[in-house]
């Protein structure tokens, strides 16, 4: 880091700004800024986009119909032409020594100032022909007599960047073009990938097969071939998977040396007085979880345990037996949830399974009443409420516990680690259990869970859940309603769900409410309620009261249902625009019918905007009620966003691993991780100083990087 006199420490990565570095200035870097790249070492970790094989130019005359293949050769005519009001036509004709060729673009009639005859252009694109012509439509080019700065003495000619190798292709941004860009690249590595730190030592580096990091910076831009591309983004890879597990790795042995924690002993007394309350016999999945959990309950070190489950699996029952443990044990349960109406939900499970116990629980949330807020609170301080169930409203510093033994985070992808550590900070050193009802792949727990220990519950009480998932099109909207109809009239209850997706928030919220008011007409005046996120607590909450007492029988809403809301009359679910959302969040829809366990349900999903890939998704969905399939389908399709929500502050971004190809570099470094931690639990020894020190300017850059989950 500089210090107060501006100087760098040899073990920071190069800090030069950008502008600094002859060819840049201050309105270059302007522009580079708005690619995310403010230093020299913002550029060196920048990846190209891909790397082209100019190794060898393709004769024009030699190209075969079908392949992609790069092309050079002098510009001999251009023609623009304007086909109508909205279309436009560009068309050069490019000839070699042996050929010609046509390349054309539509719709881009700014690239007519780009061209002019007798410019010598290399061009990269699939190739097309027919018996008279070779074509390519819309390829990549680059001018290659370009009016840029010269080349400085000493510097390679910009023909031995562009052409004889693996070039690399950057992100770009208007006023900044590939050719500054690998200039500019190739003067970074020059200048400063010699004084990147290095964060192993020789030994390590020959046991793990890595390169040296200046190598790999070099490799990543300009590799010599593809094996040392591909080691380039080994080493880079494995070093940034390994920072991330360490992280971890220090957060969970941080957390078991804030022990000794009270220890929960459950008695075969105490079991049977919980189960008594539970009212239900529990599946195997659950014991097993009940059982790992009370294991850790025992121990002098806090349970920092993920529960992972099925929609509808029973993971609530499993929260109250750990709860129950607690309490029996003299202590007090916090349990967080997302929203109001999910914490009301459990609220009210818990309320039903204490019914005449002695027990007391108490509801936490934004909207309570001021003067009731202020005596919950008061009864959370005193000890006299056993049991919280909150939402963010616990975290606030007003709250205090007088014995927090255990907190338990329901919908815990909906949180960030700071929010997960100031609910554990509410005691001393309270046990830790959060829940997940979109099952968590593998690769993705490992990656970015390994501080957690996981608990997994697949199978359903009282067996697979009868729900019948059909995808349509608007076309069929007047059957659906009619099927609906048919099933009102048995006394059974429905819901329609519209999208609510960040962007269009506005939209959405119109479509529901035109929605609303569309059912009504059809199902008639009073018959149809409306549930959206912009609504008071209170009118949600009388909403869902009287969708759940019957007084309405459909009701309309945004994913504010997607989980906690349990009425077992509801059997069929249209989702409006399906679509538009991941496989996971349309299996926690779905999970709000089929409840009523002697009733058949339907999940109607409508598709809109109908494409093969939207299709085939919605189809892999229908085939199968299988949640933790569902959850590596989606992870396959979408990536790790869709898993992470929010991006998980407290954890670093990765910029070169893809945890879907690199599942065993993930597992190499947690491994890694565990074991240097267990040997080094403050990286203290001289081999591990420059990763503690990586950690910490992680952590100067994102404070919430410090926190202990």
């Amino acid at each position: 880091m500089d210090d107060e006199t501006g100087s760098r420490s040899p073990e920071d990565p190069p800090g030069q700004e950008l502008r600094y570095i002859r060819g840049v200035g201050p309105r270059r870097a302007e522009k580079l800024r708005r690619l995310g790249l403010h230093t020299a070492a913002d550029l060196l970790l920048a990846a190209p986009r891909r790397l082209e094989d100019r190794r060898s130019l393709t004769p024009i005359s030699q190209l075969q119909r079908g392949t992609r293949a790069t092309v050079s050769g002098e510009v001999v005519r251009v023609r623009a032409r304007e086909l109508n009001r909205r279309r436009h036509l560009i068309t050069l004709l490019i000839a070699d020594d042996g050929g010609t060729l046509e390349a054309t673009w539509f719709n881009q009639p700014y690239l007519a100032d780009r061209f002019e005859e007798g410019q010598h252009l290399v061009l990269t694109g699939k190739v097309d022909s027919d018996r008279m012509l070779v074509r390519m439509n819309s390829p990549e080019f680059e001018v290659l007599e370009s009016a840029e700065e010269p080349e400085a003495e000493g510097e390679l000619p910009y023909s031995q960047l562009a052409f004889g190798r693996l070039v690399p292709v950057y992100s770009l941004t208007e006023g900044i073009g590939q050719r500054f860009m690998r200039r500019l690249a190739w003067r970074v590595l020059e200048d400063h990938a010699g004084s990147w730190p290095e964060a192993f030592s020789d030994v390590y580096r020959r046991e793990r097969r890595l390169l040296p990091i200046a190598d790999a910076l070099r490799g990543l831009h300009y590799p010599d071939d593809e094996s040392h591309h591909k080691a380039a983004r080994r080493r880079l890879v494995y070093e940034e998977l390994l920072v991330l597990q360490l992280i971890l790795a220090l957060r969970r042995a941080r957390l078991c040396a804030r022990g000794p924690v009270k220890r929960y002993e459950v008695t075969s007394r105490v079991d049977q007085r919980i189960r008594s309350r539970l009212k239900f016999t529990l599946t195997a999945d659950q014991e097993r979880s009940v059982a790992e959990i009370v294991r850790d309950l025992a121990r002098e070190q806090p349970m920092n345990r993920l529960l992972q489950g099925e929609v509808g699996s029973g993971k609530t029952a499993v929260a109250a037996y750990a709860c129950l443990a607690v309490v029996a044990g003299g202590s007090q349960a916090a349990v967080m949830a997302p929203t109001e109406v999910l914490a009301e939900q459990h609220f009210r499970t818990f309320s039903n399974l204490l019914d005449g116990s002695r027990v007391k629980i108490v509801l936490l949330s934004g909207s309570s009443r001021a003067a009731e807020r202020r005596k919950r609170i008061t009864a959370v301080a005193s000890g006299e409420a056993d049991i919280v169930v909150a939402t963010h409203a616990v975290i606030q510093d007003q709250v205090t516990f007088k014995e927090l033994g255990l907190a338990v985070l329901d919908e815990q992808h909906k949180f960030g680690v700071a929010q997960r550590g100031s609910l554990a900070r509410k005691g001393p050193a309270p046990h830790v259990l959060v829940m997940s009802a979109t099952p968590i792949p593998r690769t993705l727990a490992h990656a970015f869970y390994a501080d957690l220990d996981l608990s997994a519950i697949r199978e359903l009480p009282g067996g697979a859940r009868k729900v019948t998932t059909r995808v349509v099109t608007e076309r069929g909207r007047a059957k659906i309603l009619d099927f609906v109809k048919r099933r009102l009239a048995r006394g059974e209850r429905a819901y329609v769900i519209y999208p609510a997706i960040a962007e269009s928030e506005e939209h959405d919220l119109a479509a529901a409410e035109t929605g609303h008011r569309e059912l009504s007409g059809f199902f008639g005046p009073g018959r149809v309620g409306l549930l959206h996120g912009r609504m008071k607590a209170d009118r949600k909450r009388e909403v869902m009261e009287r969708f759940r007492t019957g007084d309405v029988d459909v009701l309309v809403s945004t994913t504010v249902v997607e989980v906690g809301v349990d009425v077992p009359e509801a059997t069929v679910i249209v989702i409006e625009g399906a679509e538009r959302f991941g496989l996971a969040t349309l299996h926690q829809l779905r999970g709000r019918v089929g409840r009523g366990r002697l009733k058949r349900s339907w999940c109607l999903c409508v598709a809109r905007n109908r494409t093969r890939e939207s299709m085939a998704r919605l189809k892999a969905f229908a085939a199968t009620m299988d949640g933790f399939r569902i959850a590596e389908e989606d992870f396959k399709l979408r990536g790790p966003g869709q898993f992470l929500g929010e991006r998980q502050h407290g954890l670093p971004e990765l910029r070169f691993a893809d945890l879907l190809e690199d599942g065993a570099m993930v597992e190499l470094a947690r491994r890694d991780a565990r074991k240097i931690v267990d040997s080094d639990p403050d990286l203290e020894n001289r081999e591990h100083l420059k990763l503690k020190k990586r950690i910490e300017r992680l952590a100067d850059d994102d404070r919430e990087l410090a926190v202990v989950a």
